[in-house]
């Protein structure tokens, strides 16, 4: 299994509006990509920064959920972010 790991900032006081606009219109496209495991969206507890956590099924799965997270799903979200996020594939060694 791999990761895909998205981090960055969202706008002070958008928090909700973030999540709920990313669970509404990117949520049901990131489900239906080949290998979509299942995703966690997470938000530091003291900042306003986020981080998801995308599980895929082999690391093309993974590589290849880059090209619709950039052009189609990172837009419909960007309103609410600060700047642009960092990604990164990392393979899980340990799921418990």
């Amino acid at each position: 299994m791999y990761a895909r790991v998205i981090s960055g900032q969202i706008q002070a006081g958008k928090v909700d509006e973030f999540s709920q606009k990313w669970q509404e219109a990117v949520l049901p496209d990131l489900s239906r990509e080949p290998g979509f495991q299942g995703v966690y969206l997470l938000k530091d507890v003291a900042e306003d920064k986020f981080t998801v956590i995308g599980l895929w099924e082999t690391e093309r799965d993974a590589r290849g959920s880059e090209s619709g997270y950039a052009q189609q799903r990172l837009p419909r979200v960007a309103e609410f972010m600060v700047g642009k996020p960092s990604s990164e594939i990392a393979k899980v060694v340990l799921r418990a």
